[in-house]
């Protein structure tokens, strides 16, 4: 909670120090920020997580949430993605993530990697 108050007492802050669950998995002493520019301002937030390159989640040492606080539909980005997985450039892979933190439910995020 107190490195919770941090970020949101200052959105522009870096990566303060957090403990991530995912299932039965555990990662703790992670980096956690709000993620964006102009959209950190928003009611929910996107946020960035940067795991231990040595416990890495699911393979990734970085994980986005986007908070598609503007995306009524929480599909845009996904399809998007969808899309250009079919093409032959680069792209993001997206699914969905629910996320709850320090027990609070904050809703259905677009899981960016």
């Amino acid at each position: 909670p107190e490195q919770l108050a941090l970020l949101q007492a200052d959105i522009e802050a870096d990566y303060v120090p957090a403990d991530f669950f995912a299932g039965d998995a555990a990662y703790t002493g992670i980096g956690v920020r709000f993620r964006g520019g102009s959209t950190r301002a928003n009611m929910k937030k996107s946020w960035k997580l940067n795991f231990k390159k040595s416990a890495p989640f699911e393979g990734q040492d970085k994980l986005n949430l986007k908070s598609m606080s503007t995306d009524h539909s929480l599909a845009t980005e996904c399809l998007a993605a969808a899309q250009l997985a079919a093409l032959p450039v680069l792209h993001s892979a997206c699914s969905f993530a629910h996320l709850d933190l320090n027990g609070e439910y904050l809703g259905v995020f677009a899981r960016l990697e």
